[in-house]
């Protein structure tokens, strides 16, 4: 009788620490599968030796290790050591490795502008402003332009969604001047000829980061009237004062990226990570930390909660009144464009944004 009431009293303190164990085992399983996928993506991108090397070296740890886990259960502890040694073997070569500085890049992406700033005198050599037939045969063409930075009065956030789940998207920012100018910057992986976005390559460390600086009817025009992706500008609520520091933080990164390349990733340096990092260390106040972040069709619920759009509206009318790639394609992208993707939206709201 009291053994059994000795059992009982203990039941009750025994499931918080089973419950515990519970978790803790989950967890340290989640973390090795996610190891394991890793070093075979790593293994899979190592460019070590001819092709097969690498095809060679993802399917043996693809294989070998769940079937040496599985089938020799007394020999656990060795394979996992084994399992430890590769990953760290596999994390030291990924840290090793260097973006590339020269490399047969596609023409659109060859040529980094040259960023002269002396006060509020900014001279852009080498503004894209390519002239698109189709989104795949164009006149590439760049600019000379100089700007007086005390005239930068406006900041826009383009969201491109370019494919059917909503989450996947490209952002943009483009800086207005008071005489009807824009610059676009557009943070984007700098691909080589033959090379495509692979998010999954993005990973580790086989695509390379680039500023492009190119005009709106480049930049803009090319998604809504060649693409012919979804499209929404949205006017940013900030001051003047810090729309200057935030172009001149980015045209910094710009030509740092020039002599100092770093890789594109696909969660931690993106074209919206990368915005986000440049507001935050103006305004470390603006955002919380969120995992939307990482989801650049997000971005636009993400600024529209922290008060950063410049307008009164419900989200949903103003995902309306926003949406410029109808109003785009009714036209050409000619010396007008600028202004036809803004016409007939609301009025700016001015002031600081909300916090």
């Amino acid at each position: 009788m009291a053994q059994g009431l000795t059992t009982s009293d203990n039941q009750p303190q025994a499931w918080p620490l089973r419950l515990g164990r519970l978790a803790l085992r989950g967890l340290a399983r989640m973390a090795w599968l996610l190891a394991w996928l890793w070093v075979i993506g790593a293994a899979w991108y190592s460019e070590l030796g001819p092709t097969f090397v690498p095809i060679l070296m993802a399917t043996a740890v693809a294989i070998g290790f769940p079937l040496a886990w599985y089938r020799w259960k007394n020999t656990r502890r060795r394979t996992a050591l084994v399992f430890l040694a590769t990953f760290l073997l596999a994390l030291g070569l990924w840290t090793l490795k260097r973006p590339k500085t020269d490399a047969y890049w596609v023409a659109e992406l060859a040529q980094a502008p040259t960023i002269s700033l002396e006060g509020d005198q900014l001279t852009i050599e080498g503004l894209r402003d390519c002239v698109y037939r189709t989104k795949g045969d164009f006149d590439l063409r760049y600019r000379i332009e100089t700007y007086d930075l005390a005239q930068l009065e406006t900041l826009d956030l383009l969201v491109e969604r370019f494919h059917p789940w909503n989450a996947l998207a490209h952002t943009l920012l483009t800086f207005g001047f008071s005489d009807g100018r824009h610059v676009v910057i557009s943070v984007e992986v700098r691909r080589e000829i033959g090379e495509s976005f692979d998010p999954i390559a993005g990973l580790f460390r086989q695509l390379e980061l680039m500023y492009v600086l190119g005009t709106e009817s480049d930049l803009i025009g090319l998604r809504t009237n060649f693409r012919k992706s979804h499209a929404w500008l949205y006017p940013i609520r900030t001051t003047k004062e810090r729309i200057r520091k935030l172009f001149r933080s980015m045209l910094a990164r710009a030509k740092h990226l020039q002599t100092s390349p770093e890789f594109y990733n696909t969660l931690t340096s993106t074209c919206t990570t990368n915005i986000v990092d440049h507001v935050l260390d103006l305004a470390p106040d603006r955002f919380d930390p969120d995992w939307r972040v990482l989801l650049p069709g997000y971005v636009a619920t993400l600024a529209y909660e922290a008060g950063l759009i410049d307008t009164d509206l419900s989200f949903d009318a103003m995902q309306e009144a926003f949406r410029i790639d109808d109003i785009a394609q009714a036209g050409p992208v000619d010396t007008v464009y600028s202004q036809r993707i803004r016409s007939g939206r609301p009025a700016r709201v001015t002031g600081e944004p909300p916090r």
